[in-house]
């Protein structure tokens, strides 16, 4: 759940990022609503500067990456940093409902304010934007129309390790920039992370993707009939040819 709080805006950005990691729930502490974007990017400004901002993000990193099998992914603050900006951002267009499609672009789907499509960019800012689904889910039982889920999608196909349950509107790939998923693909621990998401969340839409279809079957290898029936109707397959390996 995403709430807004009373309490005073410093230290938003650090509190934002503590609750997260505590409770799973986004929660922006703020004076109060009136104060708009003046307010965001005074939080924003401040988080900059912050140490303890550094100091946590790099804390969840190495808890998190304990979990990654495949080469070691170093941390990478400036992605960190990005990631839990956009998810702020997120939760912030989610509260004002009155925040237009044209500023709501702005807000997320700025090429210059993403994290960066490298293996190492690609985890460093998952650990915060892991929660965008979340955030899908509440903007869609709000509002179906709400122009923050177009946003949602699109930043999906962006970043397709963290939106990998938000159900797309077009087939997932489409529009995914080479780099990220080649860089996704060709790392072994981020790409079990990623079917194990498809997998965990039932995100049957990736059935339809045939690169990832195999993946998956050749993953649950005999299971994979009993197991992937249970989240959606399962796409046509071509069957993986004996002595073959994804």
């Amino acid at each position: 759940m995403i709430t807004v709080s009373t309490l005073s805006a410093p230290g938003a950005m650090v509190r934002f990022l503590s609750e997260l990691h505590a409770t799973g729930a986004p929660v922006i502490h703020l004076r109060g609503r009136s104060e708009g974007l003046a307010a965001l990017e005074q939080i924003e400004t401040e988080a900059d500067g912050d140490p303890e901002l550094r100091r946590l993000l790099g804390s969840w990193h190495q808890e998190t990456a304990l979990d990654i099998g495949g080469p070691a992914l170093p941390f990478d603050e400036t992605a960190a940093r990005r990631g839990v900006r956009l998810l702020f951002r997120t939760a912030w267009c989610y509260l004002n409902r009155d925040t237009g499609k044209e500023e709501v672009a702005r807000l997320l789907l700025d090429p210059a304010a993403h994290p960066g499509d490298s293996a190492a960019a690609q985890f460093s800012a998952d650990v915060t934007l892991q929660h965008l689904p979340a955030v899908f889910r509440m903007a869609q039982a709000l509002s179906p129309g709400d122009p923050l889920l177009a946003a949602l999608r699109r930043l999906a196909r962006l970043f397709p390790l963290s939106g990998v349950n938000i159900q797309p509107e077009r087939p997932p790939t489409e529009e995914m920039p080479t780099a990220t998923w080649g860089n996704l693909q060709s790392h072994s621990g981020l790409r079990q992370l990623f079917l194990d998401r498809i997998l965990t969340t039932r995100a049957g839409h990736w059935l339809d993707h045939p690169e990832t279809s195999l993946a998956i079957r050749h993953s649950l290898g005999e299971h994979y009939q009993t197991l992937v029936p249970a989240f959606g109707p399962a796409a046509t397959v071509p069957s993986l040819p004996v002595g073959d390996s994804l």
